[in-house]
This record gives C-alpha cells, sequence and structure tokens, in this order.
C-alpha cells in the first residue's frame, strides 16, 4: 500500500515596497560599468551649468519684476482736480518781469485755481544753468532759436524759478509765464484775460528757460515726463507754445492705486517782430488738453508655481539638449 505525500506550495507575496520598485524609471547599472570621463564631457557640462546659472537668475528677476498691462477705459472721473508740478527756471529774466496765469481753454476766462503754490524765486543763472546740465546730461534735449547763448554770458544775471504745485479743473487750459501784468478785460457783455505790457522794455524780454520738472500728478514706476531735461534757448522776442495732450492714468498695484497723468507734447515757436500791427504776447504757454480716454496701468505678478514649471522646464531642456549634443560629438 503506498502512501501520498503532498507538497504544498508557498507564493510569496510582493510587499508594498517590492511594487513601487516595479515603477522605478531611473534603474541604476551594473556595478561593473565603467564610466569615463572625457574633455568634451567636461565642456558640455561646464557650458550646461553656465546656461542653468543665466537662465535661472533671469527668470527669477522677471518673476519679482511682474509684468504690467495697459487697459484702455472711457474716463468718468470728471469732478477731480490735475495738479501741474513745475520747475522751470528762465535764464535772462527777474521774478518782477513775469506773469503767471491759468486760462481756461474755452472761452478766456481765468480759471478758478483750486489750489495755488507757485513761488517765483530769485536766483543766479549761471550757477542754475550748470546744474541743469549735470543733473540732466541724459535727458537735456537744447533747442536754440537765433543765436545760441553761453553759459559765461548767463554768470552775472540773476534770473528766476518758478517752482510749485498749481490745482486746476479737469478740462481744457492754458498755463502761461508771460510778460505784463494781467487782468480781466470787460466789454460787450464778455471778458477775456489780457496783460498790460510797457513797450519800451518789452523789446527785451528774453524767454530763454529749462524746465526741470513738469509733471501732473505723482510718479510710478516707468512712468515718463518728456519735457523734463528741455531747453529752450532764444535770443529773440518770441513766442514758445506746448501743445500737450493729457491722458488720465491710474496706477494698480496690488491693493494700492495711483491716480495721475501721463502727457506727450508738441511745440512750436513764435518770433514776435514789435513793428507789426498786432503780434502775440511774448511769453511761454503750456497749453493742455485732457483725453476723454483713461489707461489703467496694472502691475500683475507671475505665480510661484509659473516659475517652478519653467525652471523644471529649463533644466530638463539642457540636460536633453546638452547630452544630444555630447553624444553627437562623441561619435
Amino acid at each position: 500500500m503506498h502512501s501520498t505525500r503532498r507538497e504544498s506550495l508557498h507564493v510569496i507575496k510582493p510587499t508594498f515596497y517590492d511594487r513601487v520598485r516595479l515603477l522605478d524609471f531611473f534603474s541604476k547599472s551594473a556595478d561593473d560599468v565603467v564610466y569615463e570621463r572625457t574633455k568634451t564631457g567636461g565642456f558640455v557640462t561646464i557650458l550646461c551649468f553656465f546656461l542653468l546659472g543665466f537662465l535661472t537668475i533671469y527668470e527669477i528677476s522677471y518673476y519679482t519684476a511682474g509684468k504690467k498691462v495697459d487697459v484702455l477705459s472711457v474716463d468718468t472721473r470728471r469732478e477731480q482736480t490735475v495738479p501741474i508740478n513745475v520747475d522751470i527756471f528762465f535764464y535772462a529774466l527777474t521774478c518782477q518781469e513775469i506773469e503767471i496765469d491759468v486760462v481756461d481753454g474755452t472761452n478766456g476766462d481765468t480759471v478758478p485755481v483750486v489750489k495755488n503754490h507757485i513761488s517765483k524765486i530769485p536766483q543766479s543763472a549761471g550757477s542754475a544753468l550748470q546744474s541743469n546740465v549735470a543733473r540732466f546730461s541724459r535727458l537735456m534735449r537744447m533747442v536754440s532759436f537765433g543765436t545760441t547763448p553761453k553759459t559765461q554770458e548767463y554768470s552775472d544775471r540773476e534770473g528766476c524759478r518758478v517752482v510749485g504745485v498749481v490745482e486746476v479743473p479737469r478740462g481744457k487750459g492754458d498755463f502761461h509765464i508771460a510778460a505784463g501784468a494781467g487782468f480781466v478785460q470787460r466789454h460787450d457783455g464778455h471778458q477775456h484775460h489780457s496783460h498790460q505790457v510797457d513797450p519800451k522794455t518789452i523789446g527785451r524780454f528774453n524767454i530763454s528757460h529749462s524746465i526741470s520738472e513738469f509733471s501732473l500728478g505723482p510718479k510710478f514706476p516707468g512712468m515718463v515726463n518728456p519735457l523734463v531735461g528741455h531747453v529752450i534757448n532764444a535770443n529773440q522776442l518770441g513766442q514758445h507754445l506746448y501743445m500737450i495732450q493729457v491722458v488720465p492714468t491710474i496706477y494698480t498695484n496690488g491693493d494700492s492705486q495711483t491716480y495721475t497723468n501721463q502727457y506727450s507734447y508738441t511745440e512750436h515757436h513764435r518770433v514776435i517782430d514789435l513793428k507789426s500791427r498786432q503780434f502775440p504776447l511774448p511769453g511761454v504757454y503750456f497749453k493742455y488738453d485732457m483725453s476723454p480716454m483713461m489707461i489703467e496701468s496694472i502691475e500683475q505678478g507671475e505665480s510661484f508655481a509659473n516659475l517652478l514649471t519653467r525652471l523644471c522646464a529649463i533644466i530638463g531642456g539642457i540636460y536633453v539638449a546638452l547630452g544630444i549634443v555630447y553624444n553627437f560629438s562623441s561619435d
């Protein structure tokens, strides 16, 4: 009688770590594989680290700087005022010879100024010119009419610095610095702004000037005031016009907002002939007009996830691309 023996097979179940090991995409080579280091590989590695460092620094700087987006819309804030910040120096005029006025651009009436902190400060013309040249050597744009005066010609003169801020209603207007005393002339049921000048001394009215500041509100990063550093040399009696187009602007950075105005300008110079029957009033005129549109400039920061995504793409892309170059060079 034969006896049968049953042998049981014990199946070893894979553990959790064994299952994870099967998913390994980064399998290691056998220990007997010999790696050879070459000069080409060394140069490619140096290039790889250089590109990684350069692009990483660029991406981080781009991430910290953020980007600015401009949105155009209709301006509905007509009740607000516009601050005109000025710092203008007249090299050949004393403060007693000039008059500062703001006139409405529609009917010529004097504008009711909301706030006026404009001052006329006597100052040596030579020192002011040298100071402006030092401050605005890169921005200075000099335009001459007639013979260009030299710095020495102003050294013994007393000039006048017009500095401060004046707030005016929004709309079309005219801010000017001209000869004579301003007054309101009324006739035929209406009134307009005029100046009384002395015909004996008006021929010496020299409007040579430099603009150290002309802005229409607070400044935000990247904002440019194009009239800053502008210089006019005029050794002839004349009238200089700046036609300024103002664009209201809201700068948004996070939770803070800055309300200001940007502008562009064109200019025109008129030479005045006193022998003619009628001639314009000599002076410097800033004729401004408000745009009905408004720009909202928004600073938008990049998310940290986008930064990590771009950095990973840079690292992987450079590693693969230089690996292909190395393989071709080795073959």
